[in-house]
Formats: structure tokens, sequence, C-alpha cells
């Protein structure tokens, strides 16, 4: 080696060095104890992004109201209501380009969704597009699309006056009209196979950002327990709870989803084979990484949290690994054997830019689809758990961003140290 070449090499290891050791910089968008208008944050929501790439979060206040952030102040206040009593709401939101959003809080006391126009719909109430004398029981796990397209989970029963759920069904409403229709509900047929009554239809499901692509999971009501369940994208089933994977074993059940305006789609689960190894990630119908897999060093274990998918064709994912939960971003959804560790629980990360840590990572609270912020700008927003100098935990929502293409192909391969940031 020239001497040249040795001093390069030995100033970028210094360099190298140097850097490992400095927190993750992220940027602190919502943290749990802060106050807004004399109320104080107490609880947050999961961060979701519009085409704009702003981030959307439900967040409750200690004085038992609550809103809807997105981008960089409240697009909503429970407050502004005064013919509902608004409480409550799930951790899921969906938002809009255009101020439109979708939460599920409970409206006088009945569970419900709810908009930027008001009362969408409620239990115990006649449902959407059914006959007259079916009831409403339950509304959940909102979502939005880009164009302001609303869809969340919702149950029925055959009278009014109860709450016990005989079947589900995922509503979309029109972002133009209001109108509320069902896209999938107990009965529907997909290759022969038929979505179950109560309990058949699953709460993880993905809709494109255009709404281009659909994802559904259930239960085939004609079919074993141990063969009934299903994945359907766009309409065809595309694996089989019993059939085979295509990696040796047969499918077995199948947890988080995601689909984005390319046509593409991932999605998580087991297998029946070893417990060593059934876990799993696939994208397009294919296993790409499993349990048991080095990636960047940390070997997956037992579950992924979630995963989420751009319309970059990008993958963000949160999986439980032998050093702990750990943030993962793949440059090619295709090709997610790449990827490379962004944050790990027991990471201290840098909030404010000046190389000194603000607080340390000691959770990610991640437990379904649509619980990753993940748009097309190079940031991925989660939520966690952060402790700070003086010891306090709170909540957060924070940011961090994906390296570049070059830097996330050296830093998958070991070559650039200092992107690296280990707790």
């Amino acid at each position: 080696m020239t001497t040249i070449k040795k001093l390069a090499a030995a100033s970028l290891l210094a360099t190298a060095g140097a850097a490992y050791a400095q927190p993750v910089a992220a940027e602190l968008i919502l943290l749990e104890g802060r106050d807004f208008g004399g109320a104080t944050i107490d609880n947050l929501g999961q961060p979701v992004v519009n085409g704009l790439n702003q981030v959307g979060v439900f967040v409750s206040f200690d004085n038992d109201t609550h809103g809807v952030w997105l981008g960089d102040d409240f697009i909503f206040r429970s407050t502004e209501v005064d013919d509902f009593a608004l409480t409550g709401g799930e951790a899921n939101i969906g938002v809009g380009n255009n101020g439109e959003f979708v939460y599920s809080p409970s409206v006088d006391g009945d569970d419900a969704v709810w908009g930027e126009g008001g009362l969408i719909a409620r239990e115990d109430t006649q449902a959407p597009d059914f006959p007259s004398g079916i009831n409403s029981t339950f509304h959940s796990r909102p979502s939005m699309t880009t164009n302001g397209a609303a869809y969340w989970v919702s149950g029925i029963n055959d009278g009014f006056g109860g709450t016990s759920t005989t079947a589900r069904q995922i509503y979309r409403q029109d972002p133009t009209t209001g109108a509320i229709e069902t896209v999938i509900r107990a009965g529907d047929t997909f290759g022969g196979r038929q979505v179950a009554g109560f309990g058949g239809l699953d709460f993880d499901f993905a809709i494109a950002p255009d709404e281009s692509s659909s994802i559904f999971v259930f239960s085939d009501a004609n079919s074993p327990s141990t063969s009934d369940g299903t994945l359907v994208v766009n309409g065809s089933v595309i694996a089989t709870e019993g059939t085979p994977s295509g990696g040796g074993d047969n499918w077995d059940n199948f947890d988080r989803v995601d689909a984005n305006s390319l046509g593409n789609y991932v999605f998580s689960g087991d297998t029946d084979g070893s417990v060593a190894t059934d876990e799993f990630i696939a994208y397009n119908g294919e296993i790409k990484l499993r349990q048991g897999d080095v990636i960047d060093g940390r070997t997956l274990d037992t579950s992924v949290d979630t995963l989420a998918l751009n319309d970059l064709n990008q993958l963000a994912w949160i999986w439980n690994t032998d050093l702990d939960e750990t943030l993962f971003f793949a440059a090619d959804a295709a090709d997610p054997a790449s990827s490379v560790a962004l944050l790990s629980v027991g990471d201290k990360i840098d909030t404010d830019k000046d190389g000194v840590a603000d607080f340390t990572v000691t959770d990610f609270n991640a437990f379904d689809s649509e619980d990753l912020g993940f748009g097309d700008d190079g940031l991925i927003y989660v939520n966690v758990d952060v402790e700070d100098a003086d010891g306090s935990t709170n909540e957060a929502i924070i940011s961090v961003v994906i390296p570049a293409p070059g830097a996330a192909a050296l830093l998958a391969a070991g070559g650039l140290l200092g992107l690296r940031r280990r707790r």
C-alpha cells in the first residue's frame, strides 16, 4: 500500500472510531410531559405520514382532552366540539394531503370514527351499507389514503341494542361524497375461500397511498383452524395456511402487512417449520428474511413488531433481535437482507444536533401494521420510550434519517463504521 493510501485509510478509521461512539441523530417531534396550551401530553399514538410527508399523531392530554397533530401543529382538538363528548381514542389514525383526518374516539360513550367533517359512524346504530336492522357494534383501526379516503374495521350484529359482534367488515368513506361502503366483509369469496363470520377478518390490513393496491388477511369459513388463514392482495389469494411457502415449509399464519403505489407488498408471519426459523418477512409473496438470519450484525429473533413499505420501494421494519428490538432499513424492499440497523433499544439519541446524547431509547412502542410513519423524504417516524439524564422515562415520537443510497450499501458491508450508531 502506498504512503498516501495508508494515511487515507488511517484517517478514515480514526474518523470512524470517533463517530462510532456518538449518539444517533434523531428529531424529537412530540414528548410525553410537554405542555400545549395549558394541557400536558400524557399519551401518544402511532405516527403516520401523508403524501406530503407530514407526520400525523393522535395525542391525549392530562385533562381528558385530545387532538390530532399534523406536521408541526394540531389540526384538531376535541375541545373544538360542543355537541358531542369526545373521549379517548385509538393509537392509529389516518391523515390526508389536504387536512383530512380520521381517528377513533368514543362519542358520548359510543365507539366511533370521527373526521374533519365530524362524526362518520358510531356503534349501536344502523350499520352503513347493510340492510335495515343490522347493528354497528364497533369501529377500529382507522387509516387514510393521500386523497382523504378513510378506511377502518367495523363489526355488526343482527339487531339493535346489543354490542356482541357476529361479523366484521372493512369500510371506506369516499372523500368527495362522504358515502360509506364495505370493501370486504364476512361472506365475501376470493379464490374459492370465504371470509368467516365472527373474528374472521383480521385487523391488520393495508391500502396503498393511491388506493391502487390492497392487502387483507382473513380466516376461511370452510376450512379447519389448521388451514383457514388466507392472505389476499388486490382480490387474489396469494398465500394460505398449510400450503408450501416456497422455503421448504408451509405458511402457518400472517401478521403485519403493507402495500405501496407501485403494486408491491410485504407481509410477516410464521411458517410451520422449526421454531428457530419460522418467523419471516415476505416480499411479493416470497420469503426474504427468516428468524435466525444475521442482519447488520444482529440475529433476528422471535417476532416482527411492524413493517412499512414506501412508494420508493424502500422497507422499514422492527424485529426483536439477540441484542434487543431494532429498527432496520432496506434501500430496496426486494433485498431486505442488505438492510442496515438504524436504532436499537439501549441506543442513545441526540435530538438537538450538538453531538451529545439527550435520551436513551428504552423501548419501541410498535405492535401492529401501520405503526411506523414512513414516507418518501428519507425520514422514519417511530413511537419510543426514552429516558433522560435524570432517569425519567417518557413516551416520544421521533424521526430517524435513513442513510443516503451509497452510504447504505457501505454501511451494510461494514465499510463506514462511522455511520453505525451503537449504544
